[in-house]
């Protein structure tokens, strides 16, 4: 790969941050294979609250907010 003439693609993984491989956070073995597959970078949120549009709970912070 040249430069930047390549293409560009998101890649979005959802997990529950209790999630291990190998004793290890899943979130930290994704990262780690990668950065060792050569992709230009990789980030990890922490998400503390949220709900989506089908799912029927929302928080109690949700409601309040108005």
């Amino acid at each position: 790969m040249s430069g930047y003439d390549m293409l560009a693609a998101r890649l979005t993984i959802h997990l529950d941050a209790a999630v291990s491989w190998h004793h290890r956070p899943a979130y930290a073995e994704l990262v780690h294979r990668a950065h060792c597959e050569g992709l230009i970078g990789a980030s990890v949120f922490r998400g503390v609250i949220g709900f989506g549009a089908g799912d029927p709970k929302q928080s109690s912070l949700a409601l309040n907010s108005h």
